[in-house]
């Protein structure tokens, strides 16, 4: 069996959520996806168990949404296992490497790419059951498009200042031969599901007990403290600014696909004009 077929199927399934009268497609296409991951070593045994958790936790978030003695603790115990799951703690998952250890920029650090199964069946289940993240129509597709980029040039014009002020990258231009591979990889593995889990599930959360602006506010801290371990405090900080532009982002146009393509926008800007991943020199070990 290929054993791209069953990121091709999770993947398919993931984007027909968008579409709310195919979801029972979009179900049985994620269930098969499972049994063929299953065959070609992609998700273990142990790795069910996981799957069958973020169900469960996705679903008692919908069900409990309204009582807020229950939904409290079960949203801080999905947040907890949602982002081991993320980070790829919890074993159960044997996700395909695309690259390993090649150098795009001159000076920087080597980079990798992964297929992270996981993280989609994450993303799945949290859009799958969510009664907070608002799917946009197709026929509003131009209107997010142009907030994607005028939030994305923001982001670009903000954050451009704060990367070359803390050391981490100089300019460096280039199309490479796997420009096309990140770019697709980024868009799915990385944007859209960041995204569902930061802005749709943790700000949403946050936002259902307080403010929008301290919603915003504690996510990008938490966002932040999670990046302290790829680059410590000065990533940190790049990386609390980075979501304060998503979330608001989010906030302004109460549009999930807005804060994708703003984030994509982003890590395509640094992919292709200045050093990838990070100089070696800001590298912190």
């Amino acid at each position: 069996m290929n054993i791209y077929l069953p990121y091709i199927l999770i993947v398919l399934s993931l984007l027909l959520l968008w579409k709310k009268e195919l979801r029972p497609v979009s179900i049985i296409i994620f269930s098969v996806s499972i049994v063929f991951a299953l065959n070609v070593g992609i998700v273990k045994p142990l790795g069910l168990i996981s799957i069958f958790l973020v169900f469960i936790f996705s679903f008692g978030l919908r069900e409990s949404y309204t009582k807020t003695l229950i939904h409290v603790p079960i949203t801080i115990l999905a947040f907890i296992f949602l982002l081991l799951l993320s980070a790829h703690v919890i074993p159960g998952f044997n996700n395909l490497k695309l690259l390993n250890n090649v150098y795009i920029s001159k000076d920087a650090i080597p980079f990798s790419l992964y297929l992270n199964y996981d993280s989609i069946v994450s993303a799945y289940g949290l859009l799958l059951f969510s009664v907070q993240i608002k799917l946009a129509k197709f026929k509003e597709l131009p209107l997010i498009i142009r907030s994607g980029l005028f939030y994305g040039l923001i982001s670009i014009v903000i954050l451009i200042p704060i990367i070359f002020a803390l050391g981490f990258v100089h300019w460096d231009v280039k199309l490479t031969k796997i420009t096309l591979l990140f770019a697709i990889v980024n868009l799915i593995f990385t944007c859209i599901s960041e995204e569902i889990f930061w802005r749709g599930f943790v700000q949403n959360s946050i936002a259902k007990y307080s403010s929008s602006i301290i919603a915003v506010l504690i996510t990008s801290i938490l966002f932040a403290v999670i990046h302290i371990v790829f680059a410590g405090v000065n990533f940190a900080i790049l990386a609390f600014v980075a979501s304060l532009i998503y979330g608001f982002s989010y906030v302004k146009t109460k549009r999930l696909e807005v804060s994708i393509i703003c984030h994509y926008f982003v890590n395509m800007a640094q992919f292709i004009f200045v050093t990838y991943p990070i100089l070696k020199s800001a590298w912190i070990v």
